[in-house]
C-alpha cells in the first residue's frame, strides 16, 4: 500500500468514543486493535525506508578504496 497517497490529515482528529468502541463493545480491545494496526503500518514504512536506503549504501572493505 502506498501510504503517501492516503490523504491523511496532518492535524489531530478527535474520534467519538462510542463509534470506536461499537465494533468490539470494549474500548480497551478497540484501542488494542488500533495499536496493532499502527504497528503494522509503522513496520511497512520502516521496511520501505530501509529498502530505499540500501540503494545508496556502499559496502567497502577498507577506507583506502574510498580515497582512491
Amino acid at each position: 500500500m502506498d501510504y503517501k497517497d492516503t490523504k491523511a490529515p496532518l492535524s489531530t482528529i478527535t474520534y467519538n468514543k462510542n463509534e470506536v468502541e461499537a465494533p468490539t463493545e470494549n474500548i480497551y480491545e478497540a484501542i488494542s486493535i488500533i495499536a496493532k494496526r499502527a504497528n503494522q503500518i509503522n513496520g511497512d514504512l520502516k521496511k520501505e525506508l530501509v529498502d530505499k536506503l540500501e540503494e545508496f549504501a556502499t559496502y567497502n572493505d577498507s577506507l583506502e578504496e574510498v580515497f582512491e
